[in-house]
């Protein structure tokens, strides 16, 4: 007797020589740098709900629009913690949730061929920026505190 229920699938975790992990460990660097010692003015809370608000929407997205194995969302949380960085909330946390709905919701609307045509996290700012009614900013220049050996850092790592 078989079972009516598809087994579950998990999706497959990128190879350890995927470029995107290294990205993701950089702009976690960059992000935590921030938060802790540059001044960044956005809480861990306002980040979170950016990041799992990216990573969240890309595996529901993916799993009602997409057909193939579940989606391991390495690039989400890629976009989530760059939205982190170049974004900035003045007025409140759940304003955070914004920019990534924008950025990955234009993943699955601004398609050729299957794939996304151009940077989301790059639509997601825009977006924002355009339609926010100044609720969400660009983020401010000296959040990177002016020093020569931060700009070193982050011309490194990058």
């Amino acid at each position: 007797m078989t079972s009516p229920v598809a087994p579950c699938r998990w999706p497959e975790w990128p190879a350890h020589s995927d470029p995107r992990w290294r990205v993701a460990a950089i702009l976690l660097a960059y992000v935590v740098l921030g938060v802790t010692v540059l001044g960044f003015n956005r809480s861990a809370m306002q980040i979170a709900v950016t990041v799992l608000t990216a990573v969240g929407l890309d595996v529901v997205l993916h799993r009602l629009l997409r057909t193939g194995p579940p989606l391991f969302p390495l690039s989400a949380l890629i976009t989530g913690l760059g939205l982190s960085i170049l974004v900035n909330y003045a007025h409140g946390t759940w304003l955070a949730a914004i920019p990534p709905v924008f950025a990955i919701s234009s993943k699955y609307l601004f398609t050729f061929r299957g794939r996304h045509v151009y940077n989301p996290a790059l639509f997601g700012v825009v977006a924002s920026l355009l339609l926010g009614g100044g609720m969400i900013s660009d983020s401010p220049a000296y959040q990177w505190g002016g020093s020569y050996a931060i700009a070193l850092f982050i011309v490194t790592l990058a």
